[in-house]
């Protein structure tokens, strides 16, 4: 699970929480806490879904865009990280992507998710960060 750069790991499979978002949406449907399943078919602004903040109140921290981190992928590198903030191997071909964007489901918005995105197509997905300038994501194992 993520642990941030305020505190201890409190193991929350969402930033809101640990509510699966379909679910909280039948019970409050007014709720708004993520751009997910291409439910707005768009990109959407820093807080037009304020119920899914985070403790720290960061909003957009699962769906709507993904982050795009300075780490390159290798699928087994957390077999043989460090387990506190693994930097990911010197080089590679893709690079690390963290969360999901709006057009993908539940299962791949959860704050764990690592998917791999290759530089030559940054521009056909939703990304937090230029690849230019890509983000440090913080995780331990």
């Amino acid at each position: 699970m993520g642990e941030s750069g305020e505190g201890e790991n409190d193991e929350r499979r969402f930033p809101w929480g640990d509510e699966d978002p379909n679910l909280y949406a039948l019970t409050f449907p007014e709720a708004r806490l993520l751009n997910y399943n291409n439910i707005t078919s768009e990109t959407a602004a820093v807080g037009q879904h304020a119920d899914g903040v985070s403790p720290y109140g960061v909003h957009n921290l699962a769906g709507n865009v993904m982050e795009w981190v300075a780490d390159w992928y290798d699928p087994s590198h957390y077999t043989d990280s460090p387990g506190t903030d693994p930097t990911g191997p010197a080089t590679g071909e893709q690079r690390v992507a963290r969360g999901g964007h709006f057009l993908v489901s539940r299962e791949v918005v959860t704050v764990t998710v690592r998917n791999r995105t290759q530089i030559e197509t940054r521009d056909l997905i939703p990304l937090r960060s230029h690849p230019a300038t890509p983000l440090r994501s913080t995780c331990t194992q």
